[in-house]
């Protein structure tokens, strides 16, 4: 049942953010990675908004979805279809992202496309899904800390970095235990 807050919705997409390196090596196991996902938080209205006001710190909650289809049609590999045909698997969990901003969490689902269904030797999918998880907790620490965000400081002063819920589904809930 949704609580008593409304719902704000932003989204991040830093793409190529960075490369996934294996300790010991120079040679990225997963080059190029995006970090993206979307974000629901107590707002003052639903939709793009500030959120509500006041100085409460709000616990983050942060989702990594598994291994599913990458691309919405054939395409010559898993990781090479156009942005605009790809799978938005972090999007299925919007309902519940919704419903846990409506009880005053951030909450937060991550597209992990650049690790769902790829492989390398040389660095696990649990490891390569774990680091992905932490450069987004970096982002949040960031923004809560300096202000940093894309959306002019929102989130300043109003993230609990010291309540943070990770959870997973499949190969998400290995990524978040690693």
């Amino acid at each position: 049942q949704p609580g008593p807050y409304l719902v704000g919705r932003v989204d991040y997409n830093f793409e190529d953010e960075f490369h996934l390196t294996p300790v010991g090596s120079t040679t990225p196991a997963y080059p190029n990675v995006d970090v993206r996902a979307t974000v629901r938080y107590p707002a003052v209205a639903s939709g793009v908004g500030p959120p509500l006001p006041g100085t409460t710190r709000r616990p983050l909650v942060l989702f990594l979805h598994g291994n599913h289809y990458t691309c919405s049609s054939p395409c010559s590999g898993s990781h090479s279809c156009a942005p605009g045909a790809r799978v938005p698997n972090h999007l299925g969990y919007d309902y519940l992202l919704d419903v846990l901003a409506s009880w005053g969490f951030i909450a937060v689902s991550v597209d992990g496309f650049d690790v769902t269904a790829a492989w390398s030797p040389t660095m696990s999918d649990y490891e390569a899904r774990g680091r992905l998880v932490l450069r987004h907790l970096e982002k949040w620490r960031d923004w809560d800390s300096a202000g940093t965000d894309p959306w002019g400081g929102i989130f300043h002063n109003r993230v609990a970095m010291n309540r943070i819920g990770l959870s997973g589904h499949s190969r998400g809930g290995e990524g978040v235990v690693a």
